[in-house]
């Protein structure tokens, strides 16, 4: 067994070479085929009661949030299963219990950023986003304030690698706000009304990147990735952001929301109305199109990653890499239950 499959097996992916399978999403009057990678995932039959008591402590980091959920225990009780739920999804084979608390949380943060940015106009945006940005960007100095309390204590070792972890993670969420500042924009007319502005714009907002900084510096605190892992992510983005426009195609033009992949991609081809609804519906193929070619893309760049023999290639590395494949697979099956894209009345 090479490094690689045993790291594999570690974090319970019993596959480096996952198949490609077609998943079918049935749109009106249409039909249309996006790939997915086909892994098979050991089960060491006791994960979930591991982390039976995550929901109640995801609960409390709500309540701490938004204290008005106090006046709806059952709601809030509701929402933080949920959360938990999606996070297990996402990341089924992590036996990282601070990791998957982590993972709620910042799933929590940016469902309800990215609510109030969506009813908020440009400048409010643009003056909550530039204060966001600059807390984030002072995390060193809470880093040393943890750091310089946790040398009067034996637990200090615990705490080394929280600088470097921190910043990767609170950079990749500044990426993330400032993405919703260009999306304003994008909406406005203030930038090119085209698919790879979109693109660009939705490879960022579409928010998982800070949740592969955590899973990466949990796996191995300070490691560094070889660079093709932020080819990888932004692969991955993509792929995810066009499972979301696909899966919300519908639901998107009901409404008459114009940020779509096809939408977009619809009115530059044809300069015509998003509620042209045939018209989009087909060009929903194309999209799809888009998406399989870059999931065809990651899993060959992923197959030359594992087989180059790289010395600096270290386990924990391949097996970061085979969770984004995974991710392939789990973020389709999360759209596919989440309320947000479901085309429904009410």
């Amino acid at each position: 067994m090479t490094s690689h499959d045993k790291a594999l097996v570690e974090h319970g992916i019993g596959d480096s070479r996952p198949s490609i399978y077609s998943n079918h999403i049935c749109l009106e009057k249409v039909n249309v085929h996006v790939a997915a990678s086909d892994y098979i995932t050991t089960d060491d039959g006791d994960t979930s009661n591991l982390f039976s008591d995550i929901p109640a402590q995801h609960a409390q980091f709500i309540l701490a949030m938004q204290p008005s959920f106090g006046r709806h225990k059952d709601k809030l009780r509701q929402q933080a299963l949920e959360e938990v739920r999606t996070i297990n999804l996402f990341f089924p084979r992590s036996r990282s219990r601070n990791l998957r608390i982590c993972m709620a949380a910042w799933l929590d943060v940016f469902c309800a950023v990215n609510d109030i940015v969506e009813t908020l106009p440009l400048n409010e945006i643009e003056c909550a986003v530039r204060q966001s940005v600059m807390l984030l960007g002072e995390a060193p100095r809470y880093d040393r304030c943890i750091c310089e309390h946790s040398s009067k204590h034996p637990s200090t070792a615990k705490v080394t690698h929280l600088k470097p972890a921190t910043r990767d993670f609170f950079h990749e969420i500044s990426i993330i706000f400032d993405a919703f500042i260009e999306e304003g924009k994008f909406k406005q007319g203030q930038l090119p009304n085209n698919l790879p502005t979109y693109m660009h714009i939705r490879e960022c907002t579409i928010g998982i990147a800070p949740l592969f900084s955590l899973l990466k510096n949990g796996l191995h605190p300070n490691g560094l990735c070889p660079s093709v892992f932020g080819e990888l992510q932004s692969q991955l983005n993509e792929i995810a952001g066009l499972q979301n426009d696909l899966l919300g195609l519908e639901k998107d033009i009901k409404r008459g929301e114009y940020m779509n992949a096809a939408i977009v991609a619809m009115r530059e081809n044809k300069g015509g109305d998003q509620r042209s609804n045939q018209t989009t519906l087909d060009m929903a193929k194309s999209i799809s199109e888009l998406h399989n070619s870059c999931v065809s893309r990651m899993m060959d760049r992923c197959e030359l990653l594992f087989h180059t023999g790289e010395e600096e290639q270290s386990s924990w590395c391949e097996a970061l890499v085979a969770h984004m494949q995974l991710s392939v697979e789990t973020h389709f099956m999360w759209c596919q239950s989440s309320k947000r894209y479901q085309n429904k009345s009410g």
